[in-house]
Parts: structure tokens; C-alpha cells; sequence
């Protein structure tokens, strides 16, 4: 089973490599870069959200059109992407996905100010996650807010239809979050079969302290779903 993990806004692939360790052997984690970050950060960034889509339909397709079942994480931002292709991966065998951090696409997204510095600063010192050294590091500022600035621009600015997604899902959120859990169980509109929704006793980053938790769901779901695949069989 293949779990392809999509980043949040600014993220690195580098974020999931400690997964490694907690996921089960028989999941082969694929970490994906954005362009602009890590691996590609010489590359120019996308120009909107959908560029952003399909670039990473593009990264997912040599491994999937094989027929191979896989499975697809994704935080924040990542989470967003995963609604928004999951339509497009239901022609290919794909068994799972997971959208963490994410409210439902249609409800309105909070305000998060992030012109200047200084309101990206309070943004992300909202959200956690980003150590308060490296928010006071000019080095930091200059090479990762224009990353940063540049992903939520495109976010914010798409536009999301309502649609019906056939694939199992699991939603993963945190209590500590400043939307309130209705609007996270509004997820249940947008499947034909109502979702797993877990949630965490944290903030915008629970991913981080629940770690073991978080893969530990994820194991659960794909491993029962591959046992399931071999009685069929």
C-alpha cells in the first residue's frame, strides 16, 4: 500500500520522513514536494491553487496508473488539495484518504493576515507549529515568508465547488483549533458514506505531538483494508 503525504502551506516533504519509523512495513510512504520547497526550491512557485492541484496529480500518477493501491494524506493546506483531487484519483485504486487540520471547503475561511511580517508573525504564532527562534530569524523571515506568503495567497484566493466524494475517508482534527467542532463534523456533507472524524486535544499542529497516534489511525485504516483485499481474493 502506498501513502502519498501532501504539506501544509510552506511545508517540506521532509515534515512526514519521521513516519518511517510509527507506520506499518507494508505502507511505503511517498513524501511529495511542492514546488518552491526543499528538494524543488529552485523551482518557480505556482501561480494559483489549481496549478498547485495539478502539479501534484502529476507527481502521483507514475506510481498509481499501474493499478497499485494507495492511500493520501494531507494537513492544512495538504488537506484542501486532497478534496480537491480526490475526484480525478477515484478512477485508480485508491483505498484512503485523510484529511487533517482542514475545515469543510465551504464554510468561510478564518481571516489570517499575512501582507507584512509582522501580521505573518502573529499568523503563524496563531497556528504553532513554527518555533518563536526562527520567527525572530531575519534569515528565516527572508527566505521562508515569501513561501509561505505565496501558498496562502493561492489558497485563499480558490474557490471550492461542492461535491460528493465515493472514496473511505478519515478526518483529523484538533479541539484547540479556532474553528468549532461543528464545523468540522459539516464534513459529513460532502461523502456518500459519512467519514471517520477523530479528534485531538490540540492546536493547528497536533500532527506534531500526536505523532504516534495519528500514523496509528492511519495503520489501522490501510492495513485492515489490505487484510480485507487479501480475503477477498
Amino acid at each position: 500500500m502506498k501513502l502519498f503525504c501532501i504539506p501544509y502551506a510552506g511545508g517540506s516533504s521532509s515534515f512526514y520522513f519521521f513516519w518511517k519509523k510509527t507506520l506499518n512495513e507494508d505502507i511505503e510512504l511517498i513524501p511529495l514536494e511542492l514546488a518552491g520547497k526543499g528538494r524543488r526550491i529552485s523551482e518557480d512557485m505556482y501561480k494559483s491553487f489549481h496549478e498547485m492541484v495539478d502539479d501534484v496529480y502529476s507527481l502521483m500518477l507514475p506510481h498509481i496508473k499501474d493499478g497499485s493501491p494507495f492511500a493520501v494524506f494531507g494537513h492544512s493546506m495538504g488537506g484542501s488539495i486532497v478534496y480537491e483531487i480526490a475526484e480525478r484519483l477515484e478512477v485508480f485504486n485508491v483505498k484512503h484518504l485523510f484529511i487533517s487540520g482542514c475545515r469543510a471547503p465551504h464554510l468561510k475561511r478564518e481571516e489570517r493576515k499575512f501582507e507584512t511580517d509582522e501580521e505573518m508573525i502573529r499568523t503563524l504564532v496563531q497556528l504553532g507549529g513554527t518555533p518563536i527562534e526562527f520567527l525572530r530569524n531575519k534569515d528565516f523571515v527572508q527566505t521562508f515568508f515569501p513561501i509561505i506568503r505565496g501558498d496562502l495567497k493561492n489558497l485563499y484566493a480558490h474557490s471550492f465547488e461542492k461535491k460528493k466524494i465515493t472514496t473511505p475517508t478519515t478526518i483529523m482534527h484538533g479541539t484547540k483549533e479556532d474553528c468549532i467542532i461543528d464545523d468540522v463534523l459539516m464534513w459529513n456533507e460532502y461523502f456518500y458514506s459519512k467519514p471517520n472524524i477523530e479528534f485531538f486535544d490540540g492546536g493547528h499542529f497536533f500532527i506534531e505531538k500526536f505523532e504516534k497516534e495519528v500514523t496509528y489511525i492511519i495503520n489501522k485504516a490501510l492495513i485492515e483494508t489490505t487484510n480485507q483485499n487479501k480475503e477477498v481474493k
